[in-house]
Formats: C-alpha cells, sequence, structure tokens
C-alpha cells in the first residue's frame, strides 16, 4: 500500500532518498479517504458519510470526534429531512442539494479538526460501504414502490 495524505498526494515509498513526514515507530492509519467520504455523503446521505468518517476517527490514537461526527449525522439527517418536507416538497433536486451540504461539512468541518488536513494514512477500500449502501438505497427505492402501489 502507499500512503497518502488527504489532500490525496502520495507521500513515498519511505526509500532513503525520499523524506518521510510520518512517524516510522507508528503505524499508519488505513483510513476510508476524504473524497471516498464526500461523494458517499452525497450519493447515499451524510449519515452514511458520517459513519464512514466515525470509523476513521476509531482507527486514531485518540479515536476524538467518533460521537460529535455520529451525533452531527443524526441530527443532520432528522433536520433536513423537516426542512425538505415542509420548504422544498419533495422536489427531487433537494436532496441532492442538503446531501452536498452534509458532505462538505463532513469533509472540510470534521476530517479537518479530529484527522488533519495533511495527516498521512493508507487508503481503506470503500467498496464494501458502496456496495451496502446501493443495497440499501434499492430496499427504500422497492419499499417506496410498494407503498404508492
Amino acid at each position: 500500500m502507499r500512503p497518502y495524505s488527504a489532500n490525496n498526494r502520495h507521500l513515498g515509498t519511505g526509500s532513503s532518498d525520499e523524506v518521510s513526514i510520518f512517524d516510522e515507530e507508528q503505524p499508519l492509519p488505513v483510513f476510508y479517504p476524504p473524497n471516498a467520504v464526500y461523494i458517499c455523503s452525497f450519493l447515499f446521505s451524510p449519515m452514511f458519510g458520517a459513519i464512514l468518517l466515525a470509523m476513521n476517527f476509531s482507527r486514531t490514537q485518540s479515536k476524538r470526534g467518533v460521537w460529535q461526527v455520529l451525533t452531527f449525522g443524526i441530527v443532520y439527517s432528522v433536520v433536513m429531512v423537516f426542512i425538505s418536507q415542509t420548504l422544498f416538497k419533495n422536489q427531487s433536486y433537494s436532496s441532492f442539494m442538503i446531501n452536498l451540504g452534509g458532505a462538505l461539512i463532513l469533509k472540510y468541518l470534521f476530517w479537518n479538526t479530529y484527522i488533519g488536513k495533511d495527516a498521512a494514512y493508507y487508503k481503506r477500500s470503500v467498496i464494501i460501504p458502496v456496495i451496502i449502501g446501493i443495497l440499501i438505497m434499492g430496499g427504500f427505492l422497492l419499499l417506496a414502490i410498494l407503498v404508492n402501489k
């Protein structure tokens, strides 16, 4: 695996002619990349992105931010459902706008605060979370179709 920083720059292989910006004694954590959290938050929901980010936070030494990001995901989702129902009257684009706002907050506020803008890490595959997200969204879509019959 290649180490990355939060801005997706390759940090090098650790050869003697390269300068390492991480502590050799502490192994690098394996995180879902911030862009993956952002995209999953936008496509599925900010709650989904908050769960991925909480999983990242739990892999840090301090484990700071786990409960804060999960609380944000729940509160943001509940408030945005209420706003969507009352202001947007379920217009199709409203969910994407709401998800975009949550995704930006997760990526730029929570990631930068609790992990750090230039933190070094190894990328964790997002294939399983994406499959889970697709299955959950498919289940909701099927439920909506069955309820509206």
